[in-house]
C-alpha cells in the first residue's frame, strides 16, 4: 500500500502478486493524493519470468489498484480556432487543469501529423470559458466552428486531450536503443488504396525505440476462478507495451 502521506516512486524490474496479494495505490473511494510513479526496468535480453516475461507487474492471484486524482474534463473540444503561431487556446468550460500539465491538440485535418503535444503555462477562467497558454506557439491551425443546414446545427472542433496524471506507470527508456526518424517526404494519404511511400515518419519524424515498454499482466492459474482483479483509473501510462 502507497502511503498517500508523501510523495513516492518505486523503481522495479518486476513485481508477481501471488496468494490474494495485492498493489494499492489510491482507492475508488479514496483516489491517491499526492504524486506518485512506478517505474519498470528492463530491456530485451532481461531474464524473464515465466509465462509473464520481464519489465512486468505480474498477477497469478491478487489485485491492482491504481487511482489517482480525477482530471476535469479528461478531454474537451476546442471553443474557438487557434491560429498558427498562437500561444493561447479557449475551452468553453472550466477545468481543474494546472500549470506544467501537457495536453494532446488532435488535428483539425486529413493529415494526422498535424496533431500537436504541449505544456499549460497559465490558466485563466471567465465566465465558464477557459483560456490555456501553451508553452510553445501552435504550428498548425486548429478549427472550431458550427454550420447550420436544414435546420440542423453541425459542429467541427478539435479536440484537447488531458495527458498528466498525479499516478504514474512508465518503463525505462534505454537510451542506447533510441533513434530519430525523419519525416517521409510526402504527406502520408488516408485513402485506403493509396500507394504509401513510408511505413515510419509518415505522421512526421518520431522516435524510434526498441519497443520494449513496461506491462501489467493480470493472468489466473485458472479460467474463470476470478482470483485476479485489476482496477485503474486516472493513471498516466507512458512507454508501455512489448513488440
Amino acid at each position: 500500500v502507497f502511503d498517500d502521506n508523501q510523495d513516492i516512486k518505486l523503481m522495479m524490474e518486476y513485481m508477481i502478486i501471488l496468494g490474494d496479494g495485492s498493489m494499492t495505490v489510491g482507492t475508488e473511494e479514496s483516489p491517491f493524493q499526492h504524486n506518485a510513479e512506478i517505474e519498470m526496468h528492463g530491456h530485451q535480453q532481461s531474464i524473464e519470468l515465466p509465462m509473464y516475461g520481464a519489465k512486468t507487474i505480474a498477477v497469478r492471484h491478487g489485485t491492482v489498484d491504481m487511482h489517482g486524482k480525477p482530471v476535469t474534463p479528461a478531454w474537451c473540444e476546442l471553443g474557438e480556432t487557434a491560429e498558427k503561431g498562437s500561444s493561447t487556446i479557449i475551452i468553453k468550460q472550466e477545468t481543474n487543469w494546472k500549470v506544467g500539465d501537457e495536453i494532446a491538440i488532435s488535428s483539425s485535418s486529413f493529415a494526422p501529423e498535424e496533431h500537436e503535444y504541449n505544456k499549460i503555462t497559465s490558466i485563466s477562467f471567465n465566465s465558464g470559458t477557459t483560456t490555456i497558454g501553451l508553452e510553445v506557439p501552435l504550428l498548425y491551425k486548429h478549427i472550431s466552428t458550427e454550420t447550420t443546414a436544414n435546420g440542423r446545427t453541425i459542429k467541427a472542433a478539435a479536440k484537447i486531450g488531458h495527458l498528466t496524471r498525479n499516478v504514474k506507470l512508465r518503463g525505462n527508456v534505454n537510451k542506447s536503443h533510441l533513434e530519430m526518424v525523419d519525416a517521409c517526404p510526402q504527406t502520408f494519404d488516408p485513402d485506403q488504396f493509396a500507394t504509401q511511400t513510408c511505413f515510419q515518419g509518415r505522421y512526421g519524424e518520431e522516435l524510434d525505440s526498441d519497443q520494449f515498454g513496461s506491462q501489467i499482466m493480470f493472468h489466473a492459474a485458472e479460467m474463470g476462478t476470478r482470483e485476479v482483479h485489476g482496477r485503474l483509473e486516472n493513471v498516466e501510462v507512458t512507454w508501455a507495451g512489448q513488440a
